[in-house]
């Protein structure tokens, strides 16, 4: 939302500034327009922080972009009519408007716009923009009383909560991570001259078992005896350099120091005269920063070490992991395989019985599992959820997508993966919101996505720059925290940060599909997109009479006449991408 504010914001100070006759009288209307959205834009981060687990800050914010919505409708059409009937614009401003607005051609064009009567147009316009400005006073009102909680709400407690430690569960087995334990063992226990200590990363999505498995490896015998010092320091989201390297001091550093208010030198200091010329090992757990500045305030200290000491750094990030530069080895997870994430699963769903004992779970069970596609995290949380409740009713219906998506958000697999949606700069939320219209396990090319980013203004202008070339790097941001998977020459997404995308895009954007046809609110729906056998009649359409896509991967065999694309597309006023490849014929 607030990407979309900003150049909402952009579009209105263009606009007033604009002399066309179309406007006159209009313009004080949107000065405060841009007042009331100022005002909005100034919490909105807090808010859409919140808004992923608070309802009322949900609620609020979907009303917040159906009113943001109803705006951009309303001067989407006029930038239409002027750039559709340049008569109607002042002779200053004639012939811009031609060069600068892209206009559907053909019969579609028909479907859309009528000439107008500039004078009934203007009062038209003038009454809609008093009408979503009174939607918009009141939402600013009401972000008065969400302001104290947003604001007072300590944003840090999330990592606070989510805080590891470096001793591992001992009920739990290192399934399908053996291979990889070894690889970190032979890096870490390899001798070496090096005076600079060698950054290890374990790399992969939330809930992939990054964690666990430097749990394994810190608890090692070998690492035990082959290192003169451990460590290990939970960063989370918020990297604290000063927090970190007090975290690395002993217990009597640390009773040294306390109640002195000791300079970052002094403790930077006590920390150097502890590791000096000492072989260590330094788990930092859970880092996402990619501030050099701040890894350079821990890093310097740390060089002061012995040969052979190690940095273990778990991440999301393939940039973090080179942040000390390239790095001669990093260790990638991939998801696990059915059968070990089944053996997770079991061992948290079984407690204290033999699974044998319940056959018919244990089938419904594996349907469950490759719902997880190899998420450890995901099959100990699931498991044990359902380990409380073993009958068998009760499991067949989380098998529901809808259910899923609930016990997961209860259980707490959507909150690991929803610190990864917040932390995205607020460019990059809508742009993955957006991604929800794809079906799962489809493949998808990056040049088209990009292409849909920019249709619907969701990639910022920078200078003089092509908006491709601004376009491809919010794609490998995405493709770098593990949003996008790379399958051959296209990309996809897994299962489960398919199912966050429909969490955080439930309101605005939906998929029919065989087995989802039903919408309860479609009025609020602005992105749509089809995936089943039967077609889709056009009566089925008229209730989403404000999107503003259109995909169709599979229905309408045919569009045989203008008629007929009128009758499909005619209410369809706000649409900016159709993408209809799945007809069999389009004829015109």
């Amino acid at each position: 939302m607030d990407a979309i504010v900003s150049l909402l914001l952009e579009t209105l100070a263009t606009l007033a500034a604009r002399e066309w006759s179309l406007l006159r009288g209009l313009r004080g209307e949107i000065q405060n327009l841009r007042g009331d959205l100022e005002t909005i834009k100034g919490v909105l981060t807090d808010a859409e922080d919140r808004g992923c687990l608070d309802t009322s800050v949900q609620i609020w914010l979907r009303d917040l972009r159906d009113v943001t919505y109803d705006v951009v409708d309303v001067f989407d059409e006029l930038k239409m009519v002027a750039a559709s009937h340049p008569k109607l614009l002042s002779d200053r401003d004639n012939g811009i408007t031609k060069g600068s607005i892209r206009v559907v051609s053909g019969c579609f064009l028909s479907c859309f716009t009528d000439t107008p009567n500039p004078i009934l147009f203007r009062h038209q316009m003038g009454s809609r923009i008093k009408d979503v400005k009174a939607k918009l006073s009141e939402l600013k009102e009401r972000t008065y009383g969400l302001l104290g909680p947003i604001v007072q709400r300590n944003q840090p407690e999330s990592s606070e909560k989510r805080e590891t430690i470096s001793i591992p569960d001992k009920d739990l087995t290192l399934l399908g991570r053996e291979v990889h334990k070894q690889e970190v063992l032979e890096i870490l226990c390899a001798p070496s001259d090096d005076v600079v200590p060698l950054l290890v990363p374990i790399v992969g999505i939330g809930g992939i078992g990054k964690t666990t498995l430097a749990q394994a490896v810190y608890n090692d015998d070998r690492v035990r005896e082959y290192f003169e010092m451990r460590k290990w320091v939970f960063v989370g989201e918020k990297f604290d350099g000063r927090k970190v390297i007090e975290d690395l001091l002993s217990v009597s550093s640390k009773k040294e120091i306390a109640g002195t208010k000791p300079t970052l030198d002094n403790i930077c200091g006590c920390l150097i005269s502890e590791i000096r010329e000492k072989r260590f090992l330094i788990v930092l757990d859970d880092v996402w920063s990619k501030n050099s500045q701040e890894w350079d305030q821990i890093w310097g200290p740390l060089k002061y070490g012995g040969k052979g000491a190690k940095v273990i750094v778990t991440t999301r990030s393939q940039e973090v992991a080179k942040m000390r530069g390239p790095a001669p080895s990093i260790v990638t997870l991939e998801p696990l395989s059915d059968d070990d994430c089944l053996s997770i699963f079991e061992e948290y769903a079984f407690v204290g019985v033999t699974p044998e004992r319940f056959p018919n779970l244990r089938e419904i069970g594996k349907v469950i599992v490759r719902k997880l596609e190899g998420l450890p995290l995901a099959a100990k949380l699931i498991g044990g959820a359902l380990g409380r409740n073993r009958e068998e009713t009760y499991w067949r219906r989380l098998i529901d997508s809808e259910i899923w998506l609930q016990n997961l958000n209860e259980q707490g697999v959507l909150p690991s993966l929803l610190l990864s949606y917040q932390s995205l700069p607020s460019r990059l939320k809508p742009c993955f919101q957006f991604c929800s219209l794809l079906p799962k396990d489809h493949q998808f090319d990056r040049k088209d996505l990009v292409s849909m980013w920019m249709a619907h203004d969701l990639v910022e202008p920078v200078g003089g720059e092509r908006m491709e070339d601004v376009g491809d790097p919010y794609f490998d941001e995405l493709l770098d925290r593990s949003f996008f998977q790379c399958m051959d020459n296209s990309y996809v997404m897994h299962d489960l940060i398919h199912d966050l995308a429909e969490f955080v895009s439930k309101d605005e954007c939906f998929r029919v599909e065989d087995t989802q046809k039903s919408c309860s609110r479609p009025g609020s729906i602005h992105h749509l997109s089809e995936y089943c056998d039967q077609d889709l009649e056009p009566k089925d359409l008229y209730q989403f009479n404000r999107i503003r896509t259109l995909f169709n991967f599979w229905s309408w065999r045919s569009i045989t006449s203008d008629r007929i694309a009128c009758r499909l597309f005619g209410p369809l006023r706000c649409i900016r991408i159709l993408d209809i490849k799945g007809c069999w014929a389009v004829a015109s």
